[in-house]
């Protein structure tokens, strides 16, 4: 199950691609529902400048958050250290999503920074007891 859409100022606008039901997006919005507990691949990327002609070095951050709190480790920070610098925000992270409806979003500190091409993509993985069944097996099973 994939979720995929290109952002405008981190606010999608474009109808993403979508497909089955275990994910939901409205038209516009930066949120993202998850609604079937499992365990989600969640990416983002995005080309970010900065605006900044002085006052270096700046720093840019964006974090993914599930239902307004931080995700732990889903962060991207880089410091520029002249004007007219670029660099590709990279954020990939698994998430066990055990309460439901989950809402996921990428939440940048857009002061004096221009966010372009920015996706969030969201894979389904698998439901967290069948994974953690197989895993057990594996372990169990190694040699």
């Amino acid at each position: 199950y994939t979720l995929e859409f290109v952002a405008a100022s981190d606010v999608y606008k474009r109808q993403p691609t979508l497909s089955g039901t275990k994910l939901s997006h409205v038209n516009g919005s930066a949120d993202v529902i998850i609604n079937e507990p499992g365990i989600y691949q969640i990416n983002y990327n995005s080309v970010v400048s900065s605006k900044c002609k002085t006052d270096f070095p700046s720093t840019y951050t964006v974090r993914i958050h599930q239902n307004g709190s931080p995700v732990d480790g889903a962060v991207f920070s880089h410091s520029f250290l002249a004007p007219n610098q670029t660099v590709t925000a990279v954020i990939s992270v698994p998430v066990v999503i055990n309460s439901v409806p989950a809402v996921i979003n990428a939440v940048p500190n857009m002061n004096n920074f221009n966010a372009e091409e920015s996706s969030l993509n969201i894979l389904f993985i698998g439901e967290s007891e069948k994974i953690k069944s197989m895993m057990k097996f594996m372990l169990k099973n190694k040699k």
